[in-house]
């Protein structure tokens, strides 16, 4: 397991999925827990390191207490790492196989609404809406996981010297993010 990325000290992992593997960090600067996310395919694949930067700048434009806040990007050779908020509680998913009541569901969407309305406001539509991308902390429920966002104008870029297209990675006829 790594022991350090940039000046964040590693601790423990936390969890990994078919993107990546997320991991609880130490801030050594500005005496944090935070979360240290790694993305598997970022050597390999240009699409995946697209996908990452996609996740860090949309996270990065949004300041709303239901979205998981972003604190850095590192780079180191070929890795491409998140550091993010790190969010103790559950994700819906684990929650929903316990059960919750109908006014736990209404203050949950709630929630849910309120986060995606700060993304719209931005031109960002998360495209990856799932119970397993939603977590729930004792301070309220938090969007995660940017990494299909698409942004829905060039504000996207936020950059004046960068002149890129913000074309999609994805195509008609082709299915991202979770089917089901």
């Amino acid at each position: 397991m790594l022991e350090t990325i940039g000046h964040y000290r590693i601790r423990r992992k936390i969890g990994e999925g078919a993107m990546g593997t997320v991991y609880e960090g130490w801030d050594d600067r500005l005496k944090r827990l935070v979360a240290v996310k790694t993305i598997l395919e970022a050597k390999e694949s240009k699409e995946a390191r697209s996908r990452f930067w996609r996740e860090a700048r949309s996270l990065a434009r949004v300041n709303h207490p239901n979205v998981c806040q972003v604190f850095d990007v590192i780079e180191e050779g070929d890795s491409l790492i998140l550091i993010l908020e790190l969010l103790e509680g559950q994700s819906l998913a684990e929650r929903l196989l316990t059960g919750i009541t109908t006014l736990e569901a209404l203050h949950i969407e709630h929630q849910i609404l309120g986060a995606l309305q700060a993304l719209h406001d931005l031109g960002i539509v998360h495209r990856d809406l799932k119970p397993s991308n939603v977590f729930l902390t004792r301070n309220g429920t938090k969007l995660l996981d940017f990494g299909l966002a698409q942004a829905t104008d060039a504000t996207y870029i936020s950059d004046p010297n960068e002149t890129r297209s913000t074309a999609s990675l994805t195509a008609p006829g082709f299915i991202v993010g979770t089917p089901h």
